[in-house]
């Protein structure tokens, strides 16, 4: 990308701002006027605290049933990262992929003590543009596959919360037993290994096993784009499997293959992994059999 490109040709100028306190129903209501996808929300010296999207609100006030009059605060994004109205698109770009983000506020300070927000970049406008690279959507995309887990506020818990969490710490610790690897890393793998699977699988298929899996991983894994996505093969999924887990090629072998007996251990008495391998292509199959070492070697015989 050339140093000279003006960030100014991606930047959206039309940004729907709102202050804290507006109620969940109130923000939908104005986001669903204006055909907008999502809102940032600044405190009251106008610095972006958050972004509500249309997800947030699906999420959270429909799936969740969070009151519809509920302060944006507490169902919005409050991950949030801003750079400055003049700055240029590199920035831009290394804040998407060093942060795992999409959508960046450009601010512009009017007053020692205050800013505004004046516009915002997504990464989707970068990608129609051709302004970033396949390789750093990518990496955007791989960041966000992340467990994230509903927010509750403080003393919220209830006895059906705590049962979700249980039962998705023993699917973790399943994964952990299978793969040798501690809780963090197992849950790292779970996310990332399960999402390329899910991707790989027809819409159909994708969506029976994931209501299969723990509750908790539902609102990620059902939120993917619908498949079957053909540019994972098994080499993509090993490969990116060593990336994102820090790991050599037989280690990554041995995680995925540990991951699907985790994951056969956990749906015991169900058909399902056997229904997901059979739709899956032979060498995706092979790898979570664990016998792709075996095929690799007996290549070499014949």
């Amino acid at each position: 990308m050339n140093a000279e490109v003006n960030l100014q040709m991606f930047v959206n100028n039309k940004v729907l701002v709102l202050p804290l306190e507006t109620p969940v129903r109130v923000a939908a209501r104005a986001m669903a006027e204006r055909q907008f996808g999502s809102a940032v929300i600044c405190d009251p010296s106008g610095h972006p605290v958050g972004i509500l999207t249309d997800r947030d609100v699906a999420c959270q006030v429909v799936a969740y049933g969070v009151d519809p009059a509920s302060p944006v605060s507490e169902v919005m994004t409050d991950e949030v990262y801003t750079i400055d109205a003049h700055a240029t698109i590199e920035k831009a770009i290394t804040a998407m992929v060093e942060n795992g983000i999409r959508r960046i506020p450009l601010v512009e300070r009017i007053h020692s003590s205050r800013e505004r927000c004046v516009g915002i970049v997504t990464l989707d406008d970068l990608a129609a543009a051709q302004a970033i690279s396949a390789a750093d959507i990518a990496k955007v995309v791989r960041e966000q596959v992340v467990f994230r887990p509903r927010r509750r506020e403080p003393g919220s818990s209830t006895r059906s919360d705590d049962k979700l969490e249980q039962t998705l710490a023993r699917f973790v610790a399943i994964v952990a037993a299978h793969t040798g690897l501690n809780r963090v890393r197992a849950e790292m793998l779970v996310v990332h290994a399960l999402s390329e699977i899910i991707k790989r699988l027809p819409s159909s298929e994708a969506g029976h096993f994931v209501s299969q899996l723990p509750k908790l991983l539902h609102e990620d894994l059902l939120s993917l784009r619908a498949g079957p996505d053909s540019a994972i093969t098994d080499q993509t999924l090993l490969t990116a499997t060593q990336e994102k887990l820090d790991m050599d090629e037989t280690e990554a072998r041995r995680s995925l293959a540990g991951l699907w007996s985790a994951v056969t251990e956990y749906l015991k008495g169900s058909a399902e992994p056997g229904h997901v391998l059979e739709s899956l292509p032979g060498g995706i199959a092979a790898l979570l059999r664990g016998i792709g070492e075996q095929r690799t070697s007996l290549s070499y015989i014949q």
